[in-house]
């Protein structure tokens, strides 16, 4: 099938399924963040107003290391159009590390928006390990589950959920990064991101023996997320973070990625 036809399928059973809460389900390269924020903007046009979780951290379409609840209230062309609703900081790229913060998050994420927009779509991380993406699909209970798959790798996942599930190919025009292409474009956000960056002193408590240097840290204010920063320097209880935030942070959190400069 080609994406045109994906979209059209979808779109289709979207209708029929009359669903508020649609989770599209791939593994990485099947061509899911295309496909939602293809039928975002269809709905969008439609006069729906629409919720979209960016559910992986390692491909964010804002930032690597968050994930976002992003709102469109009318018809958009590019993502960044949209408006940033909610964002958090996850400091790993492995799923299994943080999954119940992450699964928490998502759920919370998904419960506000049955009350406030008229459909929200998951773009889910490309991790397909059948018991974490089995439990969080028992979590969420989507109404309409858009299974990509290239072969019959999702169905160990899908033979458990209860919910209305849409299988299909991965559309012909999707093609595969390689990891190293993937590191690339992270990191190129990450530049751009850190690029007129200022110090900022904020006191925090390290793990001991810990290897902060260039360490990507979350920063925080009175329990609210701020951005990202690189941990520079260390002197005790002191730490030296190069961020382009303007906010006064109050709380370091460290994750286990550095930035490559």
């Amino acid at each position: 099938m080609t994406f045109a036809q994906v979209v059209g399928t979808c779109l289709a059973e979207i209708k029929n399924a009359k669903a508020n809460l649609i989770y599209c389900l791939g593994a990485g390269d099947t061509g899911k963040s295309t496909l939602a924020m293809e039928l975002a903007r269809q709905l969008a046009r439609a006069g729906k107003k629409l919720a979209i979780i960016d559910g992986d951290s390692g491909q964010s379409s804002r930032l690597p290391l968050t994930l976002s609840l992003n709102y469109a209230r009318s018809e958009f062309g590019h993502p960044a159009e949209l408006e940033l609703a909610d964002w958090a900081f996850i400091p790993s790229y492995d799923l299994l590390e943080r999954f119940k913060r992450y699964v928490e998050l998502m759920e919370n994420w998904t419960k506000k928006t049955r009350n406030e927009m008229d459909c929200c779509i998951v773009d889910s991380n490309g991790d397909i390990r059948t018991l974490l993406k089995a439990r969080e699909l028992e979590i969420l209970n989507p109404d309409l589950l858009i299974a990509l798959q290239r072969e019959s790798e999702l169905e160990a996942i899908l033979k458990s959920s209860g919910s209305r599930i849409l299988r299909l190919p991965v559309p012909r025009e999707v093609k595969s990064k390689s990891w190293e292409l993937r590191r690339t474009t992270r990191n190129d956000k990450f530049r751009r991101y850190f690029k007129d960056s200022g110090a900022q002193i904020v006191r925090c408590k390290a793990p001991p023996f810990f290897d902060f240097g260039h360490r990507i840290v979350g920063l925080y204010s009175q329990g609210r997320f701020l951005g990202l920063g690189i941990a520079e320097d260390k002197n005790g209880n002191m730490l030296m973070v190069r961020t382009p935030i303007g906010s006064v942070a109050d709380k370091v959190e460290f994750s286990s990625v550095k930035f490559e400069e």
